[in-house]
This record gives C-alpha cells, structure tokens and sequence, in this order.
C-alpha cells in the first residue's frame, strides 16, 4: 500500500495564471506578469521552485519506502514461519543460539532457548517443577523462576496487575512476569531445566534507561551499544551465526537509509537557499539534485526489485 503523502493546497486562480504566464515566458523574461509588481514576480518563483522540490522530496520519499518494504519482505521471507512475528533481537537470539548448538529450530512457538520443545503439552494446572516451563497466560516463551537482578525489586504480574517483590515466572525474552499464583493457574507443560541447571539468568545488566522503572525493561530496549552503530554490526558483534543473505539485506538497508538520510538533509532547506541563489546556480542545483535522486532511488531501486 503506497504511503499517504500530505500537499499543500494548490495555489488560487490569480496565482496560477501569473505562474503560468511567467513559465510561458521563460525564466529569462525581464518583463514581469500582466498586472503583477516584482514582489509578485518573485511570489510567483518562489511558488515554482517551492513546488518542484515538494515534488521531487515527496517522489523520492516514495520510491524508497518502496524499495525498503521490498528489502525487509525479502528479509523476512527467509525466517521460518514461527519466526515472523516476533521482534529481530529475539527471532536471531532463538535461531543463533539453536544454530550454535547444533540444533535446526525447532517449528513450535514455544521452544526453549536451550533447543528443549514445547511438547508434551499436560493439563493446564499441573504440578511444576519450580524452575518454570510453559504457561497459557504467554505461550510464546518459556518463563524461568528467579530473582530480578535489578536493584528495584518490585515488579508488577503482567496477568492480575499486582505488585510484588522477589523471584516471579520470568521471560527473558520480552520481560514478561508472572507471580506464584497466576503461574500455579496456568502453568501447561512439563517443566524443563537450564543448562548445567542454573539459576534464572536474564544476560542483561541494568542501564541508565532502566533506572526509575517498576516494570523490568525488554531486552532490546538498549540494543544500541552507541550512535552510529548498525543493525547488522549489533548482530556480527553478537557472536550468532546468521544467514549471510540475512546480513546482506540488512546492510543494504542501512546503506539505503543513510543515503536517503543525507538527501533529506541536503533537499530539507533547499526552498529557502534557493531563494537566494542566481539563476545558473539554482539551475546547476535542480540538476544536480535530480540526478542524485535518478540515481540513487530508481535505477538502483529497479536493480534490487529484480534481485529481490
């Protein structure tokens, strides 16, 4: 679906003739509009330079959320199907730990990060061992009983809203909680043990973003190790082995956002510099910008839609 794009209303009928008869004169003509002063003749430019820019920023907005829709569907076409509507930090943590150990992923929503399955699925309400398992309040992730390693204990059930203190059904993944209580009503399968049979462990240390929080964060709130750092380095220095076309697409969006980022930058103030630009200057800038944009959204953008 193409974006809905936002214009500004089309000049009134005074205005559009007095354009009109300045175009029909050229951009060289010394004589201003039937009826106009040279305050309107210089109206009327800034109209037509105004316009053309809107135009040209507006089609190039276009044409690169299309070729980045078109990168991330080609992205995301590449996960198996109980992958695709989970969040990029948690779907690569899931497959490159699995991959890491040996393991294919498993095909169920539920598996565990050690490679352990879901199944087999028993009475909701059945005896759990303390270490956590699988419940139906938030079947997605296994939840692991243990204390929060943050220095704020309290946290809040995300199934009956209560605060509480101490160790909960915690999912490491998306920060999900669960006290004793609502955990003994809806716990559904075996229980499961961690590698080496360890304690909860989030692998996440708090943060400046953390601070002043009763709800313990989701992991990949701070993601980010710092400004100027990309997806795709986050995930190399992540250490998970993740398919190489995966990567290549992630890098060429980021290519494609920091080109689209710098030629926002340089079109953002153009209406306002080109109203004191001479002509041949101005005219050498309107090339040049549409060049840039020829060049750099649509004839590659038909190069990625046929590799895609």
């Amino acid at each position: 679906a193409r974006r809905p794009s936002r214009r500004r209303p089309a000049p009134g009928a005074a205005r559009t003739a007095s354009m009109a008869a300045f175009q029909a004169g050229g951009f060289h003509g010394s004589t201003a509009p039937p009826g106009g002063s040279q305050d309107e003749l210089f109206g009327v430019v800034r109209d037509i330079v105004v316009a053309e820019c809107r135009e040209r920023l507006l089609a190039c907005g276009r044409h690169a959320g299309e070729q980045i829709d078109a990168l991330v569907l080609s992205a995301l076409r590449q996960l198996p199907p109980h992958l695709r509507d989970m969040r990029a930090k948690e779907a690569l943590q899931l497959v490159g730990g699995s991959l890491a150990a040996g393991q294919q992923p498993s095909e169920g929503a539920g598996a565990s990060p050690s490679g352990v399955g879901a199944s087999p699925w028993a009475a909701a309400g059945a005896a759990q061992s303390p270490s956590g398992g699988i419940s139906s309040a938030h079947p997605q992730h296994p939840l692991i009983r243990g204390r929060p390693q943050y220095a704020d204990v309290r946290w809040a059930c995300d199934r009956c809203g209560g605060a509480h203190e101490g160790a909960s059904f915690h999912c490491a993944t998306c920060s999900f909680d669960l006290c004793d209580a609502c955990w003994a009503s809806t716990a559904e399968v075996a229980s499961f043990k961690l590698p080496s049979d360890k304690k909860r462990q989030d692998g996440h240390t708090p943060s400046s973003c953390t601070s002043g929080n009763s709800k313990r964060p989701r992991p990949d709130f701070c993601m980010d190790g710092g400004a100027g750092s990309g997806i795709s380095a986050s995930v190399k220095s992540m250490g998970i082995p993740v398919d190489p076309n995966t990567l290549e697409h992630m890098e060429a969006l980021e290519h494609k956002t920091q080109e689209m980022e710098e030629f926002r930058r340089i079109l953002d103030d153009a209406p306002s510099r080109l109203e004191n630009m001479p002509a041949e200057q101005r005219r050498n800038f309107m090339k040049r910008a549409s060049d840039t944009y020829q060049r750099m959204l649509i004839a590659r953008g038909k190069a990625d839609v046929g590799g895609a």
